[in-house]
């Protein structure tokens, strides 16, 4: 049976009013706790509200934007619960008389289908306030208390997690555009909560609903309702019930749990507050309101399509922020070309924000000086290349545009004085283009034109260079012509060359000298870089020739022609002249009005093609045509640097459709990347079309070919092992496979090749490797993709944990040295305990690239009169230099760290005069303040920053903190792979669940000091011979030396709670191979998908790999997981209850 999704949000939205709502304390964020609150805030006897107008002016622009009914009879109701976060133990709300009712809200989704979601009702209510749990009890924070909210509410109109997203994206443009409120998830001015239930498809009824809380970011609200909808399915198909409740989400854990029964409005026993007169909305507040209300994004972006001509793509881009609107409306206005300010801001700013890590609210260009570039380019002052970079200096110093061409010398020639002696240059070397132009070829002109632009660097005027050169062609002497060819023709008889042979002969020569001056790595250099600049545009490595690795000729197989003779990458100025047939996707289209060109893409490359407006009828982007045409030059203006066929383009004379595209594409190709990845994934086919996502995938294949050479040149042997296997104790859930012919009984996916490559040990080979598929049923995370993975696998008999050291060096140095032009640390890379690791990072992953290092402060803090530091561990960081940042810096990094679970971020900053100041300063003596600089290494203008907590939470908090701080401050060097093995983990810990001794890492390790430390030791303190490989804070890998003797196997194994039974039972195999003779071996795997992500520079593992499954275990390009028909489930005996 199939079910739907049925949902409805309450959407909590923090107003941007500067007091709170019945008094005049301050919405600030940040600040000591309870230092913004007053009697009103805390309910005190006597205090009485008072109603904060702004908070219904802003209320009532959300209304309008949303198409509501506006009351213009307002009043507040209380709403009565008992809950230490309310001090007045109820919350002032609207429950009868809203300010707002019966609205809607349009939305389109990626397959351009639209759907109105309705709003029942905005109401204005006040927030509560914080509370912070610990083991010893629970601490409030009342500074939220009283912050002005109004909730939306929607009608249960929602069917899918893409709805919601859509919505909410829309809404928050909304609210941001209108200076309701600034919508930031992230820190809590907007949160949604999702009321869903599931029922069988074509069912009227509702089903039993549950309500979604601690949703603070898009992607947590849609793994959320994916969880949540087939927990409830789940529970139906089980015969169970779904209860009526509030559930908490846990985005790190990807799951939910119940917190209390979900109650309903009589529970609250609400009634009107005696407290508050009623709120009547005059006509003239109306027509106030209405005035005040600004163009709505969605607006502005038809007006964008209809008065400026800008595509929806673009008109979109500039409607993302409000700011960036500005700026384009006010560089048009200024510049008086709206489409070139669109090109320059969405093409150059837009990209520039990027790259310094820019928040448009913080963007500070000058819109007069941006126009006035808009203007050099659009009247033909400057080219668009000199453009970019007048651009670029304006954004970063602010440099005046007109004063900067003419001082750098870039304002186009018109001044036909200084062009004609080029021209005549040019005529002279070229007296064979010349005779070619008398005889009617007309691309030798404009191969002449191209010789002429590049003599003058693009600095003179195309239209200029094209009327002296018709000019000089004209006036010229036909005889002077035939005599300078056979000068030529003479001279090459009599062994001179040509300039052409000249330049070609000392290229041949400085070649061949540089390749004897050069060493291996310098050639490997050179070599690297002529690939990258080839394959720039669509590929640093597609249709590279990878024979040469091994020493062998390349093979050449039949081709036909059918429907190519080159690819969209192979074609150069050599090929000017030849007739050819390209075949690819289209790219682009651009329509300049009796000139057309076509981007032909295919896997290698890109290549511009001319067409005509005839020919360009039927076609749109993403359709597949094969091109017959003649290869030409460009003009040099129009030179494509970064293209290795810039310098030529197509011209079409035949077109042949050879596959149809949909003209409503679900997203743009080129900026699929910032499409929602439940979108990409559905449509992974053309998300994989997108020239970043395309070489990913070549990136890749090329990792894992020179992986594989590696390995077999250290005399590894390549060997498959079986992917049915069976279920074991391996640290992660099985993926189960019921068997047909043996009822009751499952395969399992392994999770690994353990036990295989441990056998094949035993079984007499020396060195294993294999590029393996391992299958795990676990959450997903940024750095994990759920379902299956690939690891380079490999296990070495007679070997020590140094021998697998340096084999895992070798192989990550050279292969991240041959794809990166970034600093790789050379072997041997550091070793660091994991107790140390922990100590000095908080994290058994740390990222080397930040310099901030941890200290412990716990015995210094039992001295200090600080109650809430004593009996906790306590770690420092010392921070140069941060004492120079804003106050809002050390409010927002306490802001983070309250969003992480701490109870807040204690600190001190060291002034000029090297005394303190900080929330915490004054708990310390003149003697403690002497005794902290010194353990703490402080100087003036240092902060030290304290985090406390309980064992293992210390540690895990003063890690994120350290990281958080890194990037807030830059200070992790971005140009460099800092690898580290982390060494000596525990062998035991004990689980949270259970409360028993488990295994920390992996059960098949061997334990350091082996038998004698099994019988004598606490297992808590005996350590592994295991450990990992870590890459800029990233777990590349895990290993170890392996236990090769039966009786250390039970033994560590009995430690755990298992018999020797067990053992036997669930690792029969090892067991008996053990009995029969086993050598000492170990191994390690890296994990393919994380270099390729690293190396990739991507955050998310899931960029690169083809077809990975979402973040919920699912890939909805196939619909699976998916139902299977009854006839199949019987087959393996298997009934769905």
């Amino acid at each position: 049976m199939k079910y739907e999704i049925v949902m409805g949000l309450e959407v909590h939205v923090e107003l941007s009013t500067k007091t709170k709502i019945f008094c005049s304390c301050t919405t600030e964020f940040g600040g000591l706790p309870n230092s913004h609150t007053c009697p009103v805030c805390l309910g005190m006897p006597g205090s009485l509200p008072v109603f904060n107008k702004s908070v219904a002016d802003k209320a009532i622009k959300a209304g309008l934007a949303l198409h509501c009914q506006i009351d213009r009879n307002n009043r507040f109701d209380r709403k009565n619960y008992f809950y230490p976060d309310l001090p007045k133990d109820y919350q002032i709300s609207q429950l009868y008389a809203p300010i707002c009712q019966n609205g809607y809200l349009d939305i389109e989704l990626a397959d351009g289908t639209a759907k109105k979601i309705t709003i029942r009702e905005i109401h204005m209510e006040e927030d509560a306030g914080k509370l912070i749990h610990d083991n010893s009890g629970t601490l409030i924070d009342y500074n939220r208390c009283g912050v002005p909210l109004v909730e939306i509410v929607t009608n249960p109109d929602f069917s899918s997690p893409e709805e919601v997203g859509v919505f909410l994206e829309r809404l928050q443009e909304i609210l941001v555009y209108l200076d309701v409120s600034d919508c930031k998830m992230q820190e809590g001015s907007m949160r949604a909560d999702v009321n869903l239930s599931v029922r069988p498809e074509g069912q009227e009824e509702y089903g039993t609903r549950t309500e979604m809380k601690n949703l603070n970011s898009l992607k947590a609200i849609q793994r959320a309702i994916a969880f949540e909808s087939e927990r409830q399915i789940k529970v139906i198909q089980e015969g169970g019930t779904i209860r009526q409740e509030t559930r908490r989400w846990d985005d790190e854990a990807g799951e939910s749990y119940a917190m209390r029964s979900k109650e309903n409005a009589q529970d609250y026993r609400y009634f009107p507050d005696p407290d508050l007169l009623p709120v009547r909305i005059s006509d003239a507040w109306m027509a106030e309101m209405e005035s005040a209300m600004t163009e709505l994004p969605k607006d502005k972006r038809q007006r964008y399509q209809a008065d400026f001509g800008l595509t929806s793509k673009a008109a979109e881009t500039l409607t993302s922020a409000k700011e960036i609107a500005y700026l384009f409306e006010e560089t048009a206005a200024r510049s008086g070309n709206a489409k070139e300010s669109a090109n320059i801001i969405i093409g150059d700013i837009l990209k520039l924000m990027k790259e310094t890590a820019t928040l448009p609210e913080n963007i500070t260009i000058d819109s007069e000086k941006l126009a006035a570039a808009v203007q050099l380019i659009a009247d033909g002052k400057i080219n668009r290349s000199v453009g970019k970079t007048v651009v670029e200096e304006l954004y970063k110093n602010n440099i005046d545009p007109a004063a900067y061409v003419k001082e750098n010398g870039l304002l186009i020639i018109e001044d036909s004085s200084k062009i004609e002696p080029v021209v005549l240059q040019v005529l002279e070397s070229h007296p064979q283009s010349i005779e070619d132009y008398k005889n009617g070829k007309e691309k030798a002109f404009d191969f002449l034109i191209g010789q002429c632009m590049r003599l003058l660097k693009g600095s003179a005027s195309p239209k200029a260079i094209n009327a002296m050169l018709r000019e000089k062609l004209e006036q010229l002497d036909p005889s002077m012509i035939s005599a300078k060819l056979e000068q030529n023709v003479d001279a090459e008889k009599s062994g001179a060359s040509t300039v052409a042979n000249e330049t070609q002969g000392n290229t041949v020569t400085q070649a061949s000298a540089g390749i004897q001056e050069n060493s291996e790595h310098e050639q490997y250099e050179a070599e690297k870089a002529a690939l990258n600049k080839t394959f720039a545009a669509y590929g640093k490595f597609a249709g590279r020739d990878h024979s040469s690795e091994n020493g062998l000729e390349p093979i050449k197989v039949f081709e036909s022609q059918v429907y190519r003779t080159k690819t969209c990458g192979e074609l150069t100025i050599s090929d000017v002249g030849s007739e050819v047939k390209l075949a690819g996707w289209i790219h682009t289209i651009r329509n300049h009005g009796g000139v057309a060109f076509i981007d032909l893409r295919d896997h290698y490359g890109i290549t511009q093609v001319v067409v005509t407006d005839q020919q360009l009828e039927g076609l749109c982007k993403e359709t597949v045509i094969s091109i017959s045409g003649t290869v030409i030059k460009r003009d040099a203006e129009t030179y494509n640097q970064s293209l290795s066929t810039g310098e030529i383009e197509l011209k079409a004379e035949e077109i042949r459709v050879l596959g149809t595209a949909m003209n409503n594409l679900p997203f743009e190709v080129d900026s699929s990347t910032d499409t929602r990845e439940d979108v990409r994934l559905k449509y992974r086919f053309l998300d994989m079309r997108n020239p970043k996502v395309h070489n990913n995938m070549v990136l890749r294949s090329e990792i894992i070919r020179c992986l594989r050479n590696q390995m077999e040149r250290m005399d590894f042997l390549e060997i498959q092992t079986p992917i049915l296997a069976n279920s074991s104790p391996e640290g992660a859930r099985d993926y189960l496979v019921p068997s047909r012919k043996h009822k009751g009984k499952f395969y399992a996916l392994p999770q690994a090749p353990q036990q295989f490559k441990q056998l094949l040990m035993v079984s007499g080979f020396d060195k294993y490797f294999q590029i393996a598929p391992c299958f795990r049923d676990e959450d997903a995370r940024i750095d994990r993709s759920p379902g299956e993975f690939y690891q380079l696998d490999f296990e070495m008999a007679f070997a020590t944990q140094e021998d697998v050291f340096a084999v895992a060096e070798q192989v990550l140095s050279a292969t991240f040295a041959r794809f990166t032009n970034k600093y790789v640390s050379p072997a041997p890379f550091r070793r660091i305990p994991f107790a140390e690791a922990m100590l000095k990072y908080g994290s058994d992953k740390p990222d080397l690239r930040n310099p901030l290092e941890i200290m412990d402060l716990t015995d210094f803090f039992q001295t200090v009169d600080f109650k809430p530091f004593h009996g906790k561990l306590v770690r420092g960081i010392t921070v140069p230099g941060c004492a120079k940042m804003p106050k809002s810096f050390f409010a927002s990094m306490e802001k983070f760290a309250i969003s992480i679970g701490m109870k807040g971020l204690g600190y001190i900053s060291v002034k000029e005069d090297m005394t303190y100041k900080g929330p915490i300063d004054k708990f310390f003596s003149d003697e403690q303040k002497i005794e902290i600089a010194s353990l703490a290494s402080l100087k003036k203008d240092d902060v030290l920053y304290f985090i406390s907590d309980e064992r293992g939470l210390a540690e895990k908090y003063a890690g994120q903190i350290r990281t958080e701080l890194g990037k807030r401050l830059d200070l992790i060097a971005k140009d460099r792979f800092e690898f580290c093995f982390i060494t000596d983990f525990p062998m035991y810990e004990i689980n949270e669940e259970t409360g028993k001794v488990d295994f920390t890492h992996n059960p098949f390790s061997m334990p350091q000091g082996e038998m004698e430390a099994l019988q004598t030791m606490n297992p808590l303190e005996i350590k592994a011979y295991q450990y990992d490989i870590v890459c800029n804070g990233v777990e590349l890998s895990s290993g170890a030396v392996r236990n090769h003797r039966p009786d250390i196997m039970v033994k560590a194994f009995e430690i755990a709670g298992y018999t020797e039974e067990d053992v036997k039972s669930k690792f029969g195999a090892l067991y008996q191979a053990f009995q029969y003779g086993a050598p000492p071996h170990a191994g390690m795997a890296p994990g393919v998908d994380r270099m390729v992500m690293l190396l990739a520079d991507e955050e998310s593992i899931r960029e690169v790999i083809p077809f990975p499954l979402n973040s919920n275990a699912q890939n909805p390009m196939l619909n699976s997981p998916g139902e299977v028909e009854e006839k199949q489930l019987r087959e393996v005996h298997i009934k769905i209850r």
